[in-house]
């Protein structure tokens, strides 16, 4: 019997930086991505979430092929990523960002924007590629009229669309969306979610969502990885994550959601004020200093990655079968 592949595959996947400290200070090495491994399945909505500075957005670029890993590799059925041409990756996939008016060309216009994926692959005669246009255009709601428009003429929620309908036009197979609602009023965000998941539906696509927004996660997502200062500290299925977070980081991402009710006070999810140094990352597991279930052996040895029923581990707690 025959194995199909994961869609996409990290295996043991890190980034460096050289980064200098000063102006006459030596250059130190910032560990972004550490030792990362994750299987993305055709269909999946894998969302990276954790604060800022974790890794998410440069464990984007390097699927994005934007870039290169420092070591580990990244597969895309099967066959290393890194040797596939330029054409066929942004064939198979695309990107939506986080601002919608600064990721569009203000001097050109809607039409020209949507179309341009096509203009480069050169496969569809002027005719073909706008009615290609129209067609994709009319799928993320967006009226022919706006066709000569320019992105400063169109509402945030528009500009949004037209995003995604520059991605679409190539019909990929994965998605990037990098904060796809952050930068929208509250009233727009619903709106651009449920597009997502309708184009989601018709064009079998897969998603890997990055998100500070917990909300949104859990209305799109199929898949969570959390990351840590680099590193995937647990990855479930999104309804297991939600219902029960083991890892104590994932619990206090989770407390601090805020909750509607007026009369409770703002979560206290316990973890200090400090967020710790990428460039001098702590001794053993990265989260100790922040946490309070830590252990001895917590300060001094990096723990392993455990499986525990479909879900993977980094943490002491939950080492040697516990």
């Amino acid at each position: 019997m025959t194995i199909t592949p994961p869609l996409m595959e990290l295996r043991n996947v890190s980034r460096d930086f050289l980064i200098k400290a000063g102006l006459f200070g030596q250059k130190k090495i910032l560990r972004a991505v550490r030792s990362v491994s994750i299987d993305i399945e055709k269909g999946d909505v894998l969302a990276l979430v954790g604060e800022s500075g974790c890794g998410k957005t440069t464990l984007a670029r390097m699927l994005m092929n934007v870039l290169e890993p420092t070591s580990g590799d990244i597969l895309y059925q099967g066959k290393p990523n890194k040797d596939r041409s330029a054409a066929d990756r942004s064939r198979k996939l695309q990107a939506v960002f986080q601002d919608p008016y600064s990721s569009l060309n203000p001097r050109k216009t809607i039409g020209s924007i949507v179309s341009l994926p096509l203009w480069i692959h050169g496969d569809l005669a002027s005719a073909a590629i706008r009615s290609e246009t129209l067609k994709i255009m009319d799928k993320v709601g967006l009226p022919a009229r706006v066709y000569d428009n320019y992105p400063n003429q169109l509402s945030g929620g528009q500009r949004q669309r037209v995003a995604i309908a520059r991605a679409l036009i190539l019909k990929p197979e994965i998605i990037i969306c990098d904060e796809p609602t952050s930068a929208l009023d509250v009233s727009v965000q619903s709106q651009i979610l449920n597009l997502l998941i309708d184009m989601k539906h018709e064009f079998n696509l897969t998603y890997v969502l990055i998100s500070h927004n917990l909300g949104v996660v859990e209305h799109l997502a199929n898949k969570v990885a959390v990351m840590y200062l680099g590193r995937i500290v647990e990855m479930a299925a999104c309804e297991e994550l939600f219902s029960s977070p083991r890892h104590p980081y994932t619990k206090a991402l989770l407390a601090s959601i805020m909750a509607p009710d007026p009369d409770l006070d703002i979560p206290d999810v316990d973890l200090g004020v400090a967020f710790p140094n990428a460039m001098n990352p702590p001794v053993g597991c990265a989260f100790h200093p922040r946490c309070n279930q830590k252990m001895p052996i917590c300060t001094i040895e990096q723990p392993s990655k455990v499986l525990q029923q479909e879900r993977t581990l980094e943490c002491h707690l939950f080492g040697n079968g516990r």
